[in-house]
């Protein structure tokens, strides 16, 4: 955990300018071991829409966009705790573009 945590850190620290984010979101996915990282906020007061600060695919960076928050995997996690799908998660999110853009089963 510490590790991660320094990671991270080490992250943010190196990066400059306008590329916190995008480093950030790299560095979580790698240490996660995973595909895709990405750190979004609240796109408009009434917190039904997340707008991408960075979204990583593959360690690459994507252009950021802001989608609705019902109906995704990040409906079931934002402001509650954490939780991993680790397969079917097309199916338990039928209506998620993004994961079916992307071919993911998991979340």
């Amino acid at each position: 955990m510490n590790d991660a945590l320094s990671r991270a850190a080490l992250a943010v620290s190196a990066a400059e300018g306008g590329e916190v984010f995008e480093r950030l979101a790299k560095e979580l996915a790698d240490i996660l071991g995973v595909d895709i990282g990405f750190i979004a906020v609240f796109a408009d007061t009434t917190r039904a829409e997340l707008r991408m600060l960075a979204f990583s695919v593959d360690g690459r960076i994507r252009k950021p966009f802001t989608y609705r928050l019902e109906g995704t995997p990040c409906a079931t996690v934002v402001g509650r705790e954490f939780r991993c799908v680790a397969r079917g998660a097309r199916q338990e999110f039928p209506k998620n573009d993004l994961l079916a853009k992307h071919g993911l089963e998991s979340y």
